[in-house]
């Protein structure tokens, strides 16, 4: 079983109730607390909690590809960039014979 996140605040010297509710909120939803509430208000059978998860794990494994992509692009184009200031020494013309 997935375990309860258990989330408390304690008042700090001369804090305000409202700055306290803040860092409680905060800490609830850093925990996921509303997250997995929202996820297990209803039922979900078993076989739709599986489609459901092959469908995340391709849409993470799709981005984490993108991502990968994204930075192969970008170590080109500044490898590309380092070579067109290297290339930008004039040579000697050729000379047609």
């Amino acid at each position: 079983m997935a375990r309860v996140p258990n989330v408390s605040v304690t008042a700090r010297s001369e804090e305000n109730i409202e700055k306290m509710i803040r860092r409680f909120k905060r800490s609830c939803e850093q925990a996921g607390v509303l997250k997995r509430l929202r996820k297990k208000s209803f039922y979900e059978k078993p076989s739709v909690q599986k489609r459901n998860e092959e469908r995340k794990r391709l849409r993470n494994l799709r981005q984490a590809e993108r991502k990968a992509r994204e930075r192969k692009l970008k170590q080109f184009a500044k490898i590309m960039r380092s070579h067109r200031t290297a290339l930008s020494v004039k040579l000697p013309a050729k000379t047609d014979k």
